[in-house]
């Protein structure tokens, strides 16, 4: 764990000169729709975890998932057009909710 810890430390330390100062929109919105794909992958697999043990926690996760998907795919419009403030924030909002199902979900087990 510690190596971890201290292997992120090092890395950032080492890449931060290179990263760039300002990313391409093309780049923001891969990177957005990745993070919504991801968590779509992680949804479906929560989702075939319900079907076969039929528990309450994957059917909470999986909702939690779905939330987060959603949540990131409402949030990748505003990097094509900055108008898109309103879709932003209910994507903020689901994601939020999300978030909060995650936290009840683990805490109740």
């Amino acid at each position: 764990m510690i190596w971890h810890i201290l292997v992120s430390v090092l890395l950032l330390i080492l890449l931060t000169p290179f990263a760039p100062a300002e990313i391409s929109t093309t780049a923001k919105i891969v990177l957005g729709s990745s993070r919504s794909l991801i968590c779509l992958l992680v949804f479906f697999y929560y989702v075939t975890s319900f079907m076969k043990k039929e528990t309450f926690f994957s059917l909470m996760m999986s909702l939690a998932f779905l939330l987060l998907s959603v949540g990131y795919v409402l949030n990748v419009p505003k990097y094509s057009n900055h108008l898109l403030t309103l879709l932003d924030n209910i994507g903020d909002v689901v994601r939020i909710s999300g978030l909060i199902v995650m936290l009840v979900t683990v805490l109740i087990g």
